[in-house]
């Protein structure tokens, strides 16, 4: 029965492999059974069914409290939950494994739960940076900054997490995943202290919290290097980059210039966004990024050079191929991107 469901599962045949696994676990080999849920956990998660993914692996660390598969159950578990979206016990279960003095740095499970509980923080932080809960203050602005100071916190937490494990690791399979989320919880970060200047009227508060949105900034940004350097000299020694890896090196070419761009380097951001705009110019997230230089050119006072990028723009959408997923990467649908380049032009 084990080697017939590890089989399915390996075949991605996953209802046979959970039919099978279930069946194993009638049987009395009761020394095998946690290794046999956590297959069968994983075998719903890849079913997409998170309800009895978490209801087999409960049972799991409920019944083998004590078992070596205890520490695996609750990567496991924290997965299942960070895809329910309950970020609470899915950082609980990697903190219980980072926490128990079984485990030490050099095993995979506490470099593992390391890297999912810096992932899982950042995830939090990026939540509750655009999504506040409601506030029982009166004052919107005072209610706005409340949900922003408490991403903030989950995000230097994330910052701490992850600086870690890329220290540690850097050249574990997460690393690059990690770098990527370590930049991004610098980037939304520096929201916090912003809404902080918008509302600051003492001029040495505002001086601070502007040295600190660039800090922020600066964090990013250099993590946004780190990996276009990793990548690019990957690609050129190994070859083409997996598919996860191509999505995070095409964000990061976008997020650099929106870095430059908040940190008033606006040359560099037209420098960073042209470079985009290169590589990815049959993709609808070029548009993004024309729109963008025109802005910084706006900014730099010339008009001119920002309605010749929007003209570029249109040139550039009427070449993207029909069936392309505008919204899967940008704002907007083909037609809304149509009107908004005409509008913008015409400003």
């Amino acid at each position: 029965l084990w080697h017939a469901g590890s089989n399915f599962n390996l075949g991605r045949d996953f209802n046979s492999a959970a039919v099978v696994f279930r069946k194993y676990l009638t049987t009395e080999a009761r020394t095998e059974r946690p290794t046999v849920m956590i297959a069968l956990t994983e075998a719903y998660l890849s079913l997409n069914q998170i309800g009895d993914a978490i209801s087999t692996i409960e049972s799991c660390m409920r019944e083998f409290p004590r078992d070596p598969a205890i520490y695996q159950a609750r990567l496991l578990g924290s997965t299942a939950y960070l895809e329910q979206g309950n970020l609470s016990r899915a950082r609980q279960l990697l903190e219980e494994n980072l926490h128990h003095d079984a485990l030490t740095p050099r095993s995979d499970a506490w470099r593992d739960s390391l890297f999912a509980l810096g992932m899982v923080l950042h995830r939090q932080g990026r939540l509750a940076m655009i999504s506040p809960e409601p506030s029982a203050s009166a004052d919107p602005a005072t209610g706005n900054l409340q949900h922003l100071e408490r991403g903030h916190r989950h995000l230097n937490e994330a910052i701490r997490r992850l600086s870690e494990a890329i220290a540690r690791y850097p050249n574990a399979p997460q690393a690059i995943p990690a770098r990527y989320a370590l930049g991004e919880s610098y980037r939304y970060s520096s929201r916090m202290p912003l809404a902080k200047f918008e509302l600051e009227t003492i001029e040495s508060r505002r001086a601070a919290l502007n040295r600190q949105i660039d800090d922020e900034l600066t964090g990013a940004l250099k993590q946004y290097d780190e990996i276009v350097r990793l990548l690019n000299e990957r690609s050129h020694t190994v070859g083409p980059l997996p598919e996860e890896e191509q999505k995070i090196l095409r964000n990061v070419y976008f997020a650099r210039g929106t870095v430059l761009y908040d940190l008033g380097d606006l040359e560099a951001a037209v420098k960073a966004y042209s470079t985009a705009t290169s590589r990815y110019q049959h993709e609808p997230a070029a548009l993004e990024a024309y729109v963008q230089i025109a802005a910084c050119y706006r900014r730099l006072n010339k008009p001119l050079e920002a309605r010749g990028t929007l003209e570029q723009a249109k040139l550039v959408m009427e070449r993207i191929g029909e069936n392309a997923e505008f919204t899967t990467t940008t704002r907007y649908d083909r037609e809304e991107w149509t009107t908004l380049l005409n509008w913008l032009t015409a400003l």
